[in-house]
């Protein structure tokens, strides 16, 4: 998202969590509550993109780790 900071970008991710949350998917006759984790890291001037994505995958995990189903947002 261009010209935003990591707080509106963590919030924007912590809206699409939470739309996600509120539906299903039907396996067969089952309904599966969707969940979403997601990692969030602001792209800094000049930094090589695999160094980004390292950032964004490192959240993403922290996320996971801290029991799935939210964000969490690089320093």
């Amino acid at each position: 998202m261009e010209d935003c900071d990591a707080t509106k970008a963590g919030e924007c991710a912590e809206k699409i969590r939470k739309t996600m949350k509120k539906h299903s998917v039907m396996y067969g006759r089952e309904n599966i509550r969707v969940t979403l984790s997601c990692g969030v890291a602001l792209y800094l001037p000049g930094e090589e993109l695999y160094k980004l994505l390292a950032r964004v995958d490192a959240a993403l995990y922290n996320a996971k780790n801290g029991g799935r189903d939210r964000i969490s947002v690089s320093k």
